[in-house]
């Protein structure tokens, strides 16, 4: 059989192919219900594109017309289940023993004897899908499951089994009762799958109405697959050929496989000949099929973790081109003048297979990693962004790294390339601590936005020799005292250790084994915060604004810090920001100086004292620093806070309200009529300085609260205080007595 794209029909009533043999060195068919229900939603969903879609066409002849709304739904709501990859032995004639695609060819072949079933047309399908009485799918791995599939075919053919009961329980009571059903084939895992795959199966099928010829005649004809014959090295040439000349594409670790498997050569096999799991002949073709089935074990992992995608192609192809990205980076950053003409010359099947070894590392290891600790959160959501950056972005693992406009490219290479840098570096020696406190530091900085790929492999292979806490040396090597950098510059160029990472590594060397694990998972929680997570732009931040690491820092501070700052912003999963906070401590603030942010448009005075990643790293001012060091020593609620600071501020304060000038006490007066009405649009102070003067301050144009600018919605904080109390605020009128007058009005 040639190389080339083959339907179904095309691929089982073929007068070349007699039967497709899943031989011994094959594993088992293993699929689960979610890998089955997989593949049978992405059909249904290209069926139901190709059902709608109604071609309109003219043509007097209607043969014509015809093949013409064929070839064009053909062209657009085709399926396309991947590649099949098989070779043909002369010894054997006209049985094709496959390599790779056995999952889906089998489930494939149950489909449509469900669907012939569900048509009745067993008789069609006996003489189409039987050759010689022969099924055109055998099961070698075992004579065990080669008597079963025989058998269960005829049992399905010959059965019928009302669909309005339980389907499941009628057809496995009835199966497990035949005679040539054994007790032994309950351990047997690829006898257990087609049983529990076609109960899968059909129930798809009856739940979705699937049960006709239109449907059938689908899958026949407009589902299909790439074959490839791995025996014959020149039909790889020959296949790209035919599909270039058609305008298709195969998946890219399809490629990929292609030519890694058809660049093994004799010299390979001792590579992997004394491996345990090698059980194949000491030649090429037992090479091939060794790596063959590897390569579906990845293909496995993959589409177990495709997330919401059809398939895994997906997910593996970005994997395999970010493995290939870092491979090129490693030899660039030696020999920067290096050109290579593909990916192939970066990747080698035993190279891939490590880098895959140390990425199930990565994701098994979790467990035993977070048994150790209360709170270990970020570990989940961190390796679910290393699925979504696979499975859902598209990243060019290629570009030069060295520009830098290229910020959300090296910001993923910063990140994903140092772990697995890491885990190639330390081979077999991985400790699963050291692991992930490095994927912790990595993760910190990619949310940070540190693009630093250039000091990636020096700053890897420095922690690979002394540890990822141990910097003390490297601080000295390559920090210039001198040396300042703004934060876009650092994020592109730091070549060390960050100043928090080295604060907070310095302070974790020194700490009792007894008591590491409880501040680490302490200061986890507090860098977790959304509000402390991103501190790109804002000094890399994310706990010394809130934490000072010298050695009179306990335990039982960190708790404090955490505890309190949890209480000023709660966790809030339904809300945009994540968390949530009291307008009062808005008000509150105030009360210890600046800390709002001028901001967009620069036509008029547009203060925002909402940007709480800026506001609790004092980047504007100092006020919350000192708001939260009074904080953390009192059980007070934020309101009986702000009632003592609004009583000093209005205490003996005989200045007159309408002559009152200074913005922070305009709004501190504002906030003591209105209380949290002040800010009841939002986080925005603004001022039109042509506009008419405010009502309650003279020299002072109207004060707006607003959502977010002018274009949305806004509030004039006069208009919201009460008429009656706007009557009594004179000329005359001190804060003290508008104070007072307030308390007698509550």
């Amino acid at each position: 059989m040639k190389p080339g794209k083959y339907t179904i029909r095309e691929l089982f009533v073929n007068r070349e192919v007699d039967q497709i043999v899943i031989p011994e060195i094959q594993r088992d068919y293993v699929w689960k219900k979610e890998q089955v229900e997989g593949l049978l939603y992405s059909l249904k969903s290209d069926y139901k594109k190709f059902e709608s879609e109604e071609v309109k066409v003219t043509a007097d002849n209607e043969e014509i017309k015809k093949l013409f709304i064929t070839y064009y739904k053909k062209q657009q709501f085709a399926s396309n289940i991947g590649f099949i990859y098989a070779y043909n032995d002369a010894e054997y004639k006209g049985k094709y023993f496959l390599i790779d695609g056995q999952q889906r060819v089998t489930t494939i072949y149950l489909l449509l004897l469900n669907l012939f079933k569900a048509t009745y047309q067993e008789t069609d399908f006996k003489n189409k899908y039987f050759k010689d009485e022969n099924l055109k799918i055998d099961f070698k791995v075992r004579e065990s499951s080669h008597d079963f599939f025989k058998n269960f075919i005829g049992f399905c053919l010959e059965n019928h089994f009302n669909e309005s009961v339980d389907f499941k329980e009628n057809f496995i009571k009835e199966l497990t009762s035949q005679y040539w059903y054994y007790s032994e084939y309950k351990n047997d895992k690829t006898i257990h799958s087609i049983i529990y795959n076609y109960v899968v199966i059909n129930d798809f099928i009856q739940t979705n109405h699937l049960n006709s010829k239109d449907f059938l005649n689908y899958i026949l004809d407009y589902v299909d697959c790439w074959y490839f014959d791995t025996n014959i090295s020149e039909q790889g040439e020959e296949l790209y050929i035919y599909m270039n000349a058609r305008g298709e594409q195969i998946q890219n670790n399809e490629n990929i496989k292609a030519d890694l498997l058809g660049a093994l050569k004799e010299g390979d096999i001792k590579l992997v000949s004394e491996r345990e799991d090698y059980c194949q002949t000491h030649d090429i073709n037992g090479l091939k099929k060794y790596w063959g089935k590897k390569w579906e074990n990845w293909q496995d992992f993959f589409w177990e973790n495709k997330g919401s995608n059809d398939n895994a192609d997906n997910g593996f192809n970005e994997f395999l081109k970010c493995v290939a990205g870092l491979e090129q980076y490693l030899v660039r950053i030696e020999k920067p003048h290096s050109k290579f003409s593909s990916i192939y010359e970066l990747i080698t099947l035993p190279k891939l297979e490590r880098y895959i070894v140390n990425f199930k590392y990565l994701i098994s290891n979790k467990d035993h990693f977070t048994e150790k600790y209360s709170y270990s959160a970020w570990i989940d959501k961190c390796t679910a962004r290393i699925w979504e950056l696979f499975n859902k972005d598209t990243t060019d693992w290629f570009i030069d790294y060295s520009d830098d406009k290229k910020a959300l490219e090296l910001n993923r290479m910063a990140f994903i390339w140092p772990i697995f840098y890491y885990q190639n570096q330390k081979e077999d020696n991985q400790d699963i601590d050291e692991t992930y406190r490095v994927l912790r530091t990595f993760y910190i900085r990619f949310n940070n936005n540190i693009r630093a790929v250039k000091s990636v492999k020096g700053l890897v292979e420095y922690i690979v020799i002394n540890g990822i806490w141990d910097n003390n040396k490297l601080q000295q090597q390559n920090l210039n005292p001198s040396q300042t950098l703004d934060d876009e510059e650092e994020a592109k160029n730091v070549k060390t250790f960050l100043k928090e990472e080295m604060e907070k590594h310095t302070f974790y060397v020194n700490q009792s084994d007894l008591q590491i694990r409880q501040i680490e998972e302490l200061i986890w929680e507090i860098e977790d915060h959304p509000i402390n997570l991103n501190g790109r732009n804002l000094k890399n931040q994310n706990c010394t604004h809130l934490i000072n690491f010298n050695e009179n820092l306990t335990l039982k501070e960190i708790e404090l810090v955490k505890n309190k700052f949890y209480k000023l912003f709660p966790l809030q999963t339904e809300s945009k920001e994540e968390y949530k906070f009291s307008k009062n401590l808005h008000s509150l603030l105030l009360h210890y100086g600046k800390y709002h942010h001028k901001v967009k448009p620069d036509y008029l005075d547009n203060y925002d004292f909402n940007n709480w990643r800026r506001i609790v790293r004092n980047t504007d001012g100092n006020a919350f620093f000192q708001f939260f060091e009074e904080f953390k020593k009192t059980d007070m609620e934020l309101r009986e806070l702000l009632d003592i600071k609004e009583s000093v501020f209005t205490k003996n304060n005989n200045e007159l309200v309408k002559k009152v000038n200074d913005l922070y006490s305009q709004l501190i007066i504002y906030t003591i009529i209105l209380k949290q009405k002040a800010w009841q649009k939002g986080g925005r102070m603004a001022i039109k300085n042509w506009e008419a003067q405010d009502g309650l301050f003279d020299n002072t144009a109207n004060i707006y609260n607003l959502q977010s600018n002018f274009i949305s919605q806004n509030e004039i904080l006069w208009s919201v205080v009460p008429i009656n109390l706007k009557e009594k605020i004179t000329a005359t009128t001190t804060i003290n007595e508008l104070y007072n007058n307030l308390l007698k009005h509550e």
